[in-house]
C-alpha cells in the first residue's frame, strides 16, 4: 500500500515538473516573439507585450514609455532631410 502511494506521489511530482517545463518553454517563446515584434514592428510588439506576455506591469509600463519617447524623438527631434 505504501509503495502505491509512493509511486503515485512520484508520478504527481514528475507530472508537475513536466508542466513547469512546458510553461517555461511557452513563456520563453512568448518572450522571444514579443521582443522580436518590439524591435521590428513596434506597435504590434506593444500589443503582444500587453496581451500575452507575463511580464510584470511596471516592466510593461517602462517599455511602453521608452518606445513612445523613442517615436517622439524620431518624429520631432531628428532633422528631416530635404532631397
Amino acid at each position: 500500500m505504501e509503495n502505491e502511494k509512493e509511486l503515485k506521489n512520484k508520478e504527481e511530482i514528475e507530472e508537475r515538473g513536466s508542466k513547469r517545463k512546458d510553461e517555461r518553454k511557452r513563456n520563453m517563446i512568448i518572450t522571444i516573439v514579443t521582443i522580436t515584434f518590439l524591435l521590428f514592428i513596434t506597435p504590434m510588439g506593444l500589443l503582444v507585450m500587453w496581451l500575452f506576455s507575463n511580464w510584470r506591469t511596471p516592466t510593461k509600463i517602462i517599455v511602453t514609455i521608452a518606445f513612445i519617447l523613442l517615436m517622439m524623438f524620431v518624429y520631432f527631434i531628428m532633422p528631416t532631410t530635404n532631397l
